[in-house]
């Protein structure tokens, strides 16, 4: 069994963080320098061996960035909560075929930006808050060992092909449902 834990925090000058509803003269969300921005959290981790052949691995991460108000920053990109849960287990009888799956799950993301409802360049501009709640990600994966040298991975990512944005604002999405597999031989 291995656990470990940290706290952190860190500073930062000059962050670049969306000026409200100001927007370049391409239309573009406009950004400042934002000082004394800090970083602050915990990580906590254990993994190890549960039966003969089943390994785990857990972790919970929190993390928080604000400005020097104490306003929280990139909440676009940057969920406050993320917990990641993998096993996998080795078949008694079939030593060298490995089986396991995971899941990742991250707390809602969201962001405000400053949208023109009409056409009219007249317009005043209005916030709009896009969100992406709470979300899992289940991956399955297998290994095959054909012989010392050789050995076959096969892993399913995103098995129940969730749609999930991993940034709020821009509508950036996460990889939709995807099988790799490798063949690696070592010399």
């Amino acid at each position: 069994l291995n656990a470990s834990a940290a706290v952190f925090r860190s500073g930062k000058d000059n962050l670049a963080v969306a000026d409200g509803n100001n927007l370049t003269p391409q239309g573009e969300q406009a950004y400042l320098a934002a000082d004394d921005t800090k970083a602050h959290g915990f990580d906590a981790e254990i993994s190890g061996q549960l039966a003969q052949g089943w390994q785990i691995q857990a972790s919970y991460t929190k993390t928080v960035l604000e400005d020097s108000s104490g306003t929280r920053l990139s909440t676009a990109i940057q969920p406050e909560h993320q917990i990641k849960l993998f096993t996998t287990w080795t078949l008694p009888g079939l030593s060298r075929l490995t089986v396991g799956g995971g899941v990742l799950w991250q707390s809602k993301i969201y962001g405000t930006l400053a949208v023109n409802p009409t056409l009219d360049d007249q317009a005043p501009l209005i916030d709009q808050i896009y969100t992406q709640n709470s979300n899992a990600v289940i991956n399955l994966n297998s290994n095959y060992a054909c012989n010392d040298r050789l050995t076959l991975a096969v892993q399913l990512n995103n098995v129940f092909d969730e749609t999930y944005r991993v940034h709020a604002i821009n509508h950036y999405y996460g990889a939709p449902r995807n099988l790799y597999a490798t063949l690696k031989y070592q010399f």
